[in-house]
């Protein structure tokens, strides 16, 4: 009867080390249960691409400061709340306005000089 007792012991004793050596070493995450599975989530729409590109924007904004003047390049750059020229080139997503409000207050001074020359 005690030899049956230490049979059925070291039979459990034998179970629990494979279930033993089945778990993670110290320090490793338990295997985590299957979680279910997730859908994917709807990709973010990507901005469209500017129509024009940093060199357009550089050389526009450049000309607003020679033939205006640097305040009104630097009006521009600010409106679009960039401390400067290279701040606002990080920021693809205002190339088109930017491009854009340099052409309008290029066109406005050249109207400028056209009513002075007429004077």
């Amino acid at each position: 009867m005690l030899e049956e007792k230490i049979e059925a012991l070291t039979e459990e004793i034998a179970g629990l080390r494979e279930d033993l050596a089945k778990l993670p070493a110290s320090g490793e995450k338990a295997p985590a249960k299957k979680a279910p599975a997730k859908k994917k989530a709807p990709a973010k729409k990507k901005a469209p691409e500017p129509e024009h590109d940093k060199d357009e924007v550089t050389a526009k904004i450049k000309e607003v400061a020679t033939t205006i003047d640097k305040p009104a390049a630097r009006e521009i750059i600010q409106s679009f709340d960039c401390a400067d020229l290279a701040d606002l080139l990080t920021h693809p997503e205002h190339y088109d306005a930017a491009y854009t409000a340099a052409e309008a207050a290029l066109e406005a001074g050249e109207g400028e000089d056209e009513d002075e020359e007429e004077l």
